[in-house]
């Protein structure tokens, strides 16, 4: 990918999720030296991962990136989606969709399920191969914003100097708050997210459990106005079977707002009173995490005042914990700069090439929320969970799903897949770089032709 006339610098990346990952592969690919630093011990286990959904938008770079051939081995293809009320019930289904294969074909990409550790470890294993230097147990003590040089410093001591530092590292990372000035916010919304996992011969094991796994690819939701379920089976890259449940509750007790681990006992109270097939996946859970559903805002700038910093991923516009664009929107923006920056000629790019990015990626996000809000196919959540406390806004989402069989949803769903699906983030930035890059890098040259040329007829002049 690397341009012939390409000035290679220095990036050091905070954070080793999907946005850290994920800039490491496309700034290597574009021919810069990359430093990853990552507090955890190793990647070859993700504390508190379980499910996610990647869709076509960013499965269809991961596949041009040569990644094709190992997604499809461990990760499943969504094909539809089930909804079924969430209250103590027989559990009947009120409406769903299918995903047309020829539909889905065409954004050039999978709508894959898996589990966020597979992921990640997939796209460790693709940074490392591409020569990143990747330093784990990485505890930041402090970020140096100098504008000749600005560093990172461990808690061991160590100072690593980058040309340019992107922030990967979550919404409680040091580099938001470098953006922030510490001025941040974070609102609790009476509400946790429970992530678990199910070993799939458990389910298999129970007759009116055995559907779950059996339609392999069915998104299983169930929902009210103060619920959200979502299911769906996964599989491992060690070959292990599972099917992960993300249940929603409403919580009045406010524990703080970071993640921890769980138990069935806690999952199974929060799930009293829904559909007894709910509390028996419930009871089969081998690993539960329970995640804090928190608001924070998002940036109004990404870059740094100094030029120096930039942030991506969750820590420049954080989603609610579960959200199918989540893994998409880190690894969109992340994406976006690596492609920008393989057309980095000269110094004085940098500034452009950093505001760029965050113009690009802060209207995709917008355009994302815009119809993520307004069309039941591109939903980001169960219906009956909302990123805000307005209860209208639920009602609203519960009651799309159950329109969904009294009408004709197929231009809704074409256009879901249209504004969703059919993005590709490395199109976008080269359609910047036709549009406004190359418009500035010929004036930039034909500015310093102009000075040589003023230069050697001062020269002449003089002798």
């Amino acid at each position: 990918q690397r341009t012939s006339d390409l000035l290679p610098i220095h990036f050091v990346i905070l954070g080793g999720g999907i946005a850290g990952l994920s800039g490491a592969i496309a700034l290597r690919r574009a021919g810069h030296a990359v430093t990853l630093l990552d507090e955890g011990e190793t990647f070859d286990e993700t504390p508190l991962g379980a499910g996610c959904r990647i869709p076509p938008s960013i499965t269809k770079v991961l596949y041009r990136w040569g990644m094709e051939t190992q997604m499809t081995e461990f990760a499943i293809q969504s094909r539809s989606i089930v909804y079924s009320r969430c209250e103590y019930d027989s559990g009947s289904v009120v409406s769903g969709h299918e995903w047309e294969e020829e539909v889905m074909n065409q954004t050039g990409g999978g709508h894959l399920l898996a589990h966020y550790a597979d992921v990640r470890k997939m796209l460790y294993d693709a940074a490392v191969e591409l020569g990143t230097k990747i330093r784990t147990s990485a505890k930041i003590s402090s970020v140096s914003l100098d504008i000749s040089k600005p560093s990172v410093t461990l808690e061991s001591g160590d100072v690593i100097e980058a040309d340019i530092i992107v922030g990967a590292d979550g919404h409680s990372g040091p580099t938001r708050a470098a953006v922030l000035a510490d001025k941040d916010s974070a609102q609790y919304m009476n509400s946790i997210m429970y992530n678990s996992v199910i070993p799939a011969e458990d389910i298999l094991a129970d007759p009116e459990l055995a559907e779950f796994v059996q339609q392999k690819g069915t998104v299983f939701t169930w929902y009210s106005e103060d619920y959200g379920v979502m299911g769906f089976q996964i599989q491992r890259r060690d070959g292990r079977e599972e099917f992960a449940l993300q249940v929603y509750a409403p919580s009045t007790v406010d524990e703080g707002i970071t993640r921890r681990p769980a138990d069935t006992a806690e999952l199974l109270e929060a799930l009293k009173g829904a559909e007894p097939r709910l509390q028996k996946l419930a009871a089969l859970a081998s690993f539960v995490a329970r995640v804090p559903v928190v608001h924070r805002p998002h940036l109004e700038d990404w870059v740094h005042r100094g030029g120096k910093l930039i942030v991506i991923g969750q820590a420049a516009h954080p989603l609610l914990p579960g959200s199918l664009y989540t893994p998409t929107m880190a690894a969109g923006d992340a994406m976006v700069l690596g492609r920008i920056f393989s057309y980095l000629h000269r110094p004085e790019q940098t500034q452009s090439f950093l505001s760029a990015t965050q113009e690009l990626r802060q209207r995709r996000v917008a355009e994302v929320q815009n119809v993520a809000q307004n069309n039941i196919f591109a939903m980001a959540l169960p219906p009956g969970v909302s990123d805000t406390q307005d209860h209208r806004a639920r009602a609203r989402s519960v009651a799309s799903v159950e329109a969904l069989t009294n009408s004709n949803t197929t231009p809704m769903k074409q256009q879901a897949v249209k504004d969703m699906f059919a993005y590709d983030p490395e199109e976008d930035a080269d359609d910047w770089w036709v549009k406004w890059g190359l418009v500035e890098e010929r004036a930039a040259r034909t500015a310093t032709s102009d000075l040589d040329v003023e230069v050697s007829r001062l020269q002449l002049e003089d002798s």
